[in-house]
């Protein structure tokens, strides 16, 4: 096990720079194949005997293919979350489990196709990727693009991974049974709230938004030579050596910088109008003067 502390210099109360950890952690991965998946997660009991018979042996004969491990999620009830084959199928049957996510965000898990999983058997079926499908998969290191780190607190920070995933050229497919992932359905983040919440802030989502719109208009016009996925990333260390490791970042805060603050850093003033407004739409603002919105990757006048 490897573990990595990462230092920020952030102030308290700083939307967490999730996709900079995760950038840390690939990183810092010392085998050729990783598993992105979120750390309040569990393996199925049968997770890595699949995962190192057919997993990761095809990850690496199909670098264009990511390999999706189904995603549960244990509702709140008095039990224990199941982690076998067997305890999965009884808990999904008294609706105690469900699919990751579907009530409250029905289309990042939906491809996978659970009712075509629960009968799967031995070999992984290929799905069609659509948008806002944000699976957990297994994939070869050289393969996935970085994560892109101006995406920080809640808010399509893994969609726009997998966006870009897809636009690499790599396609998806599911393992079969036993292998899945599951997590306990817990309290949302204080970014969920600050975004979705009661009492959340409307020029969050605004901002989610517009760089929603302005990476996907960014990606568009890189062209992925199909030879190479490291096209649009950049280059991270060479694998040091086979043994699987588990990389965990830890986020301290102290005054000590290991990173470059501009790096995750979103402001508002990517998408300000010269009148010194900030803007989202044309319909904004009325001051009569020109602006590039990159939100939109055009000009307008608000």
């Amino acid at each position: 096990m490897s573990v990595v502390l990462v230092v920020n210099q952030e102030e308290e109360g700083s939307p967490y720079p999730v996709n900079l950890m995760r950038n840390v952690a690939l990183h810092y991965s010392a085998t050729d194949t990783v598993l992105l998946l979120d750390v309040d997660f569990a393996l199925s009991q049968g997770a890595n005997g699949m995962l190192s018979q057919v997993g990761v042996p095809q990850a690496r004969a199909n670098p264009k293919t990511a390999f999706v491990l189904p995603a549960f999620e244990y509702l709140p009830h008095d039990g224990v979350m199941a982690t076998t084959q067997s305890g999965l199928k009884q808990q999904w049957e008294q609706g105690v489990v469900e699919a990751f996510h579907v009530a409250r965000y029905p289309k990042g898990h939906s491809p996978t196709n659970y009712s075509q999983w629960w009968s799967a058997q031995g070999a992984p079926y290929g799905v069609q990727y659509a948008d806002g499908y944000e699976p957990y998969i297994l994939v070869h290191k050289n393969a996935v693009p970085k994560y892109d780190e101006r995406f920080v607190g809640y808010g399509l920070n893994k969609v726009s991974h997998l966006w870009h995933v897809n636009h690499c050229g790599i396609s998806f497919s599911v393992l079969p049974p036993p292998c899945f992932v599951i997590c306990c359905q817990h309290e949302p983040s204080k970014d969920w709230k600050k975004t979705f919440g009661s009492g959340r802030d409307p020029e969050i989502r605004l901002k989610i938004e517009a760089l929603w719109n302005k990476f996907r208009a960014e990606l568009r016009l890189v062209a992925v030579d199909d030879d190479s996925f490291v096209a649009t990333r950049r280059a991270v260390h060479k694998e040091v050596n086979k043994t699987p490791t588990a990389v965990f970042c830890f986020l301290h805060n102290t005054a000590v910088p290991v990173v470059d603050a501009d790096a995750v850093a979103f402001s508002v003033c990517e998408n300000k109008c010269v009148c010194g407004k900030p803007v989202f739409s044309p319909a904004q603002h009325n001051c009569s003067q020109t602006v590039e919105l990159a939100a939109a990757a055009q000009t307008a006048t608000c």
